[in-house]
């Protein structure tokens, strides 16, 4: 397949940056959508389960994507794809922390401390996790036992989201 079959590098680019953008913030609308079926079942642990829920949607859509990247292109531009898809999380942590909310219990939907922590510390877990996460992608791809080389690769990957995420969460101050 020529380079002009495949679409150039900036196009690719450009469906990576778009892709990540909505794709994180359609979680964001299913995470908390989740969150309010849920406070009938958990109470104010629904984030509990909710949390959890998403950022399995979110690998197994971004599991998809570069599996489908991979298979159109193999390991062709993946940096510059990675970076593209990297950005957007970037961005939108840096407009979080800028943005800088804080607790307003008069709303008529109030925002809570625990949704402020869990909002930024699922952006942060995003923003660190994401790259390794691809990594993990292109090399078990890449191998004959791509099954065996995921499991190996992705569980130091997953136990340290479990710990970003946890230091993350419990290192913001209680008035942010």
């Amino acid at each position: 397949m020529s380079t002009s079959e495949r679409g150039t590098p900036w196009g690719a680019m450009a469906a990576f940056f778009a892709g990540q953008i909505l794709i994180t913030l359609g979680l964001y609308v299913v995470c908390n959508v989740l969150s309010i079926l849920l406070i009938p079942l958990t109470g104010s642990y629904s984030y509990a389960i909710s949390g959890p829920v998403t950022f399995a949607l979110y690998a197994a859509i971004w599991g998809g994507i570069w599996h489908a990247s991979y298979q159109n292109s193999g390991k062709q531009d993946f940096a510059r794809k990675l970076a593209a898809a990297t950005l957007p999380l970037v961005m939108l942590t840096a407009l979080y922390v800028a943005r800088h909310p804080t607790p307003n219990f008069q709303l008529m939907i109030p925002i809570l401390p625990q949704d402020i922590h869990f909002d930024l510390a699922s952006l942060v877990t995003m923003t660190l996790l994401f790259p390794w996460y691809a990594v993990v992608w292109r090399q078990s791809l890449a191998s004959p036992r791509q099954a065996a080389r995921f499991t190996v690769l992705f569980i130091p990957c997953l136990i340290a989201g479990v710990l970003i995420f946890a230091a993350s969460y419990t290192m913001l101050p209680a008035n942010w």
